[in-house]
């Protein structure tokens, strides 16, 4: 069900815009986890302003008060730095411009290292699935380039490691 697993991994407003307007519609989108509801049709200030307004209340609670900075969140895996916060990485304290898919794929397996994750399962967390042949290129070229940026030899990485016919891990240390 959405709301569990969507709960589960983050705590991101969810606002759905449909062009669905009946009460059941409404009920069900907020009933599986939605945080709030608009239907066509809206003024784009209108949805700026609800979307601004669920953003100030998540930070908020986050942390008890309106303007405060969020706190810092830093991965590490050897002299390889992920700033969550700042949405930046460095290797041996120089910066690497990753793009926003390099990012999210180097951060997920930073989250797991030394977890084995298939191609597959990085598509799945990543992209929407089409075609498993599609996955596995999209996969591999992106891991691919992740290495020309953030590793010192990418024909013998020393963060991510492909195990043969199985998929790849981000090794810690």
């Amino acid at each position: 069900m959405l709301r569990t697993k969507s709960r589960e991994q983050s705590d991101v407003p969810i606002l759905f815009v449909s062009c669905k307007n009946q009460e059941m519609d409404k009920v069900l989108g907020l009933s599986i986890g939605g945080d709030d509801y608009i239907s066509k049709p809206f003024s784009p200030a209108e949805l700026v302003a609800r979307v601004k307004a669920h953003l100030r209340r998540q930070n908020m609670s986050h942390s008890g008060a309106p303007d405060a900075p969020a706190p810092q969140n830093i991965l590490t895996a050897g002299d390889l730095e992920i700033d969550l916060s700042a949405h930046t990485v460095t290797v041996g304290g120089k910066p690497v411009h990753l793009t926003a898919k390099e990012f999210e794929l180097l951060v997920l397996l930073s989250r797991y290292p030394n977890r084995v994750f298939t191609s597959r399962q990085i598509f799945d967390n990543l992209w929407d699935s089409y075609g498993i042949d599609e996955d596995v290129r999209t996969v591999m070229v992106h891991i691919s380039n992740l290495r020309k940026k953030i590793e010192p030899n990418p024909e013998k990485p020393r963060y991510i490691h492909t195990v043969r016919g199985v998929g790849y891990k981000l090794v810690s240390g």
